[in-house]
């Protein structure tokens, strides 16, 4: 299970990087050939019949999974209530038909992730081998194309690291890359990483880049599941491949209204584990976790089937976001952790042209 819902992605616009994603759905949308020419648009095409239809599965998914039931009848009585006022009659467009259940389905319950995709492409069926795998190699290559979320690593001045992540892709592909860059940053003497615009991703590379700032096993999140009404612990390594960063260094993380789901998650452990300071926005405020879910040919739903716990605060940051520790607007906070840093060396350098060089730098910043 993850957190993002990969469809926003393909929303936003990185402003510290020239990369734009402008697909419709990462893991549902498939390339097009140059000879499939379609010959209806299915876009534009919704029907009474098709919009029932469609209504009725999401209710069922909804009852099905919905990590809170009673918000899940909620949604029921209002998705039927609009359609017996005819309030869909109008609508034809998919993409329009889509949107408007996820904001009616967001009005009830507050819940970001819960999200109605129309893609134009056949979405294959669990069992359809061959769609599975054009799908996972679809969702790879767009991973690729982004380095797996890591967008860049770099060494400021006064032997200050720096990590820009865009996403928590998948674990298995970022473990390597993750390695490498803490390798890289290991020798700076504090670290800023930066998960500004970052979308979400996996629970599992949440779960390692915290462990290379952790001196031991430690409890991170509790995941509560509706399925079986069961609890899944989240615990920081024992082993990472490249080396630790370690608990002594200073860490600052950067965070703004469109952090994110999973760049959450770490943000929320690491306040409240006390070991790093937060700069910047209040986050998007999406705690819940789950997986896209098939509707029909060319609907899905992401359907929050889990919600995150804290086990130091017993709560999460759904629906309020994670508030900062220092509280600024978020192309100032980059240099604000500068500046945070370079005020602590101040305090215990001795050399006296050290000290105006820190004041210089500063006053640049």
């Amino acid at each position: 299970m993850n957190y993002s819902i990969i469809n926003k992605a393909c929303q936003i616009k990185h402003k510290t990087s020239k990369i734009s994603i402008v697909c419709s759905s990462l893991l549902l949308a498939f390339t097009t050939t140059a000879n499939e020419v379609p010959t209806i648009d299915i876009a534009n095409s919704l029907d009474e019949n098709s919009r029932h239809k469609i209504i009725t599965s999401v209710i069922s998914k909804l009852k099905q999974g919905y990590i809170f039931e009673d918000k899940a009848v909620e949604m029921a009585h209002l998705l039927r209530s609009h359609q017996q006022k005819n309030a869909y009659q109008s609508i034809t467009s998919s993409h329009e038909f889509a949107k408007a259940l996820t904001q009616q389905l967001q009005q009830v319950t507050g819940d970001k992730h819960l999200q109605v995709e129309f893609s134009e492409q056949i979405i294959p069926l669990i069992n359809d081998a061959k769609g599975q795998l054009e799908r996972e190699a679809f969702e790879m290559d767009m991973w690729r194309a982004h380095n797996f979320g890591i967008e860049k690593i770099e060494r400021l001045k006064f032997n200050m690291g720096y990590l820009k992540l865009t996403a928590f892709g998948p674990v298995k592909e970022v473990g390597p890359l993750l390695a490498s860059a803490m390798n890289l940053l290991n020798n700076m003497d504090s670290l800023i990483i930066d998960l500004r615009g970052n979308f979400g991703g996996n629970e599992q590379t949440v779960q390692l880049l915290a462990s290379y700032l952790l001196d031991q096993r430690t409890h991170l999140l509790n995941m509560y599941k509706r399925e079986g009404d069961r609890t899944e612990q989240h615990w920081s390594s024992d082993y990472v491949e490249g080396q630790r960063f370690g608990q002594q260094k200073d860490v600052y993380i950067l965070i703004d209204k469109n952090s994110f789901s999973a760049a959450e998650d770490f943000s929320y452990a690491m306040k409240n584990l006390k070991r790093a300071t937060l700069i910047g926005e209040i986050s998007a405020g999406a705690a819940n976790s789950g997986d896209i879910v098939r509707l029909d040919d060319h609907f899905s739903i992401f359907l929050p089937t889990a919600r995150g716990i804290s086990p130091i605060t017993k709560t999460n940051w759904e629906g309020k976001g994670v508030t900062p520790d220092i509280q600024v607007l978020s192309e100032n906070a980059l240099n604000t952790a500068q500046v945070a840093i370079l005020n602590k060396l101040i305090e215990n350098e001795q050399d006296p042209r050290r000290v105006e060089r820190i004041k210089a730098r500063i006053a640049e910043l």
